[in-house]
């Protein structure tokens, strides 16, 4: 069926093209030298080049510069967190208690993931967010939720951790629609 091979090549494509960029950005982050030099560069969303995150690019830096204001003093807190959705959680309530204007669930996800990869904590959930929800929601999941348990997803995305489902609903939601989903084929990753 064409739409399965569809659905095969996206989840190659993302394998060969994506899966190595997103590893590197988590390599990066667990090796910084210590949790003070990852929650700088983490709350003002900068990446390994000292550039900001594509993701969190439209943030002004004043905004940014808020979150650091908000997360430094909770550093211990953050540190203490043992599993990645205490830590997400924790950043979440920090950061909307109260609310920042101009930072939202993809910043708190992005904050979680990469100061979660310092600290070896990697989601077990795939987390739902503007991008994602859109691709779950054409995958005819329930996009409502804030996390879904990666197993409720079709058989080829097996082959993705959660963090790289959510990355891979996120970078190819506009590519494909719920007709294009094989329950049944293995379209697993090379």
């Amino acid at each position: 069926m064409l739409l399965n091979s569809k659905l095969q090549v996206l989840i190659r494509s993302y394998c060969i093209q994506n899966r190595p960029s997103s590893a590197a950005d988590l390599h990066f982050f667990s090796n910084m030298s210590s949790f003070e030099d990852v929650l700088e560069t983490v709350s003002l969303a900068k990446e390994q080049h000292g550039k900001r995150q594509k993701h969190q690019r439209r943030i002004s830096p004043k905004v940014l510069l808020s979150a650091k204001q908000r997360l430094f003093p909770a550093k211990n807190n953050l540190k203490s967190c043992n599993s990645f959705e205490m830590l997400h959680t924790c950043i979440k309530d920090l950061l909307l208690n109260p609310k920042i204007l101009g930072l939202g669930e993809l910043y708190f996800y992005d904050t979680a993931l990469r100061i979660g990869a310092y600290l070896n904590l990697l989601p077990e959930k795939v987390y739902l967010h503007s991008g994602t929800r859109i691709g779950a929601k054409k995958l005819g999941i329930d996009w409502k939720k804030e996390s879904l348990d990666p197993a409720i997803f079709p058989e080829p995305f097996k082959a993705l951790k959660p963090y790289e489902i959510e990355d891979f609903l996120c970078i190819y939601k506009d590519t494909f629609e719920k007709k294009d989903v094989s329950r049944r084929r293995d379209l697993s990753c090379p």
